[in-house]
């Protein structure tokens, strides 16, 4: 799986390298070069039962039937029902 990081921080850490500044200016020109993924941050959430059948998000909020929820994803926010927790 790739991974991804944030390109400021990048820049940032080759700065602090006390190997000649024009490598850093080098290095930084190379990292900006570099194309940006197409990437959305993960949400994580859960499934809080309301105890008539029903639950909801705990990220967005949105109710769904349990038989429509009990999955890995909210379908309305796109949440990672991954989280553990109490009812609230």
């Amino acid at each position: 799986m790739a991974e991804y990081i944030d390109r400021e921080a990048a820049i940032k850490a080759v700065n602090k390298v006390p190997d000649g500044n024009w490598k850093s200016i080098r290095y930084a020109k190379e990292i900006k070069a570099i194309p940006a993924a197409d990437v959305v941050p993960v949400r994580h959430g859960r499934w809080i039962e309301l105890g008539d059948g029903d639950c909801k998000c705990s990220m967005c909020g949105c109710y769904h039937h349990a038989w429509e929820a009990y999955g890995y994803y909210c379908q309305h926010c796109g949440a990672r029902m991954d989280l553990e927790g109490g009812d609230e």
